[in-house]
Parts: C-alpha cells; structure tokens; sequence
C-alpha cells in the first residue's frame, strides 16, 4: 500500500492556482462586457496663459485601443501626456479602468472645441472650454507669492448663488500653508473643490490653487466678503534640512456684494432665485399596457442650478 503525504507548501501552491483561476475567469467575464469612454476636463474656463488637463478614460483594463488626440492640434498645444490604470476585485466582481491625463494650452481665445475623441470602435462627446484674455495681475511681477479673488455678480438677489474664486500664485516651493476659510455671518457657504494649474504673469511661471466657493447670501443689503489671509513657509535661499524657511503672509482683496430682496411685484408663495428650474416625471410602467390591480410607480424630480438643496420645496402629498 502506498501513502501520500501532502505537504503545506502543496496545500498553498493549490490554493493560490485557485485564486489564480478565480481572478482569470472573473477578469475575464469583466473583459467581454461592453467598454464606456469618457472625457472631461479639470476646468472649463482660463485664459490664454493657462492650461488645464483632459482626462480620457475606458472602463476596462484590457482595452487595447490608444485614444487618437490630433484632432487636438487644430486649436491646443499638448504639453504632456500621462497614462495609468488599475483594476479591483470586491466580493468577485472585478472593475477596471485605463486613464489618459493630457495637460493642454489653448492657441487662441473664445469658445474652443475638444472635439469627439476617438478610441478604438467608441468616441467621446465633444466638450466646449471658454478661453477669455489674458488676465493682468493686480500685484507686482516680482512677488513670488501672491492671492487674487473675484466673485460674481455683484448685485444679486437673496438666497442666490454668488460664485466666490479664490487664487494662490507661487513661483517658490511651499513648505507649509493654509489659507483662511470665508466665514460670513447671514450666508451659507459650500466649498466646491479646487483646480491647479500653470501661467505665466509678466513673463514669469507661477504655479496656481484655485479654489471655488458657492455663497448664498440670506437676508439683503450690502455683504461684506472680508480679505482671506494665507500663512505660508517657502524654502530659503539656502536650502537646507536645518533651514526653516521663510514665513510669507499674503491678503487677497475685500469685496462688497448688494444682495436685493425679492421684487415687490412676486406674488410667488416660495422665492426660488435659481439660475435654471427644471420638472421632469418617469413612470415605472408603459402608461398603455396597465390593467385593473396592477402597481405602478411614478417618480418626479425638480432639478435647479444656483440654489441649496433645502431651498426646494416639498411635493404636494
């Protein structure tokens, strides 16, 4: 009679073939599902000494296909190109990705076109950028660290949304830094992220934070939009491991806002100052095919642009 001994080495070696074999089939299975592309960019607005980054991607790992930009040449330069992708397997479901990342500078100014990139058998949706002058900066050219800030418009009325912009130019390294948060008594604020980018004030290459909030402004009257303080630690001229750096403290600009109540004339029960208002309904069933006892869902969304979620008023029961 003949016995075989299993060792743990021969137990682990099975079962990492088996893993093995599981992420193949799984991975595989995700392969021969149909690929969505995409593209989109890191800002829509900038002027003609800034660039900002297209971001092409396909939801799978194993497309093969590279995104053909020249197209790209009509109206931008491309500066650099970079490519990643990755994939994930939760609870056996395995999600994949590949990413193209292309840093752009536009050659002309106005409404430029990225048009339909093609990648492979599928396409991209053309996306529009707005390319205004090249904005002159309030500061002397030779400060390596400036803020500028802007918001929008400046007359407004109550509860509607002020787009407040706040930018960080640099030419020196940070160490360190913060930048105040706007904090305004009467008004509810959201921060709507931040973009990063490169231009060039009088000749010299700044690297720029620019971040964006939403004010909704609650009573009227005048609103104050008090200077933002940034405290920030760049390196020395000597660098050193020992060498603190310097301490810089910058001010954007104040800014003052008329916010104007509702028109005497509104005759309205709710004030929804939105800059787009939009109704729409979905049913769960084709209306034509119901028969007596059947259930049917309808579902109806309000959709606006320039106001909080809480300012939209309850459906009628």
């Amino acid at each position: 009679m003949t016995y075989v001994t299993s060792t743990p080495h021969f137990y682990a070696t099975r079962a990492l073939l088996a893993l093995l074999s599981l992420w193949l089939l799984a991975f595989s299975s995700a392969a021969l599902s149909e690929t969505t592309v995409r593209a989109s960019v890191d800002r829509s607005q900038l002027s003609m000494e800034e660039t900002f980054t297209l971001t092409l991607s396909a939801d799978s790992i194993v497309f093969s296909d590279e995104p053909d930009v020249s197209a790209l040449a009509k109206d931008f330069h491309v500066l650099r190109r970079q490519q990643s992708s990755r994939s994930n397997i939760i609870n056996g479901k395995v999600t994949s990705s590949r990413q193209w990342d292309y840093t752009l500078a536009p050659k002309r100014e106005g409404d430029l076109t990225i048009p339909s990139i093609p990648m492979g058998k599928y396409h991209t949706r053309p996306l529009t950028i707005s390319v205004r002058p090249e904005l002159k900066s309030q500061q002397r050219s030779s400060d390596q660290v400036f803020l500028e800030s802007d918001i929008t418009p400046r007359t407004s009325y109550v509860q509607a949304q002020l787009d407040y912009t706040v930018k960080i130019f640099t030419s020196v390294n940070f160490l360190d830094a913060s930048l105040d948060e706007p904090e305004l008594d009467n008004a509810v604020i959201e921060n709507l992220g931040e973009n990063r980018y490169q231009t060039q004030v009088d000749g010299r290459y700044y690297q720029v934070i620019e971040r964006h909030y939403a004010i909704f402004p609650q009573t009227s009257g005048d609103l104050e939009i008090p200077a933002l303080t940034l405290q920030a630690r760049v390196e020395g001229y000597r660098s050193s491991l020992l060498d603190p750096g310097r301490l810089m403290i910058k001010r954007s600009q104040s800014h003052r806002v008329r916010v104007l109540p509702p028109p005497k004339d509104y005759q309205g029960q709710v004030w929804l100052p939105a800059q787009s208002l939009a109704f729409s309904e979905t049913w769960s069933r084709d209306l034509e095919s119901i028969h007596v006892g059947d259930s049917i869902t309808r579902s109806i969304d309000i959709t606006a642009q320039g106001l909080l979620g809480s300012q939209l008023p309850a459906l009628p029961a």
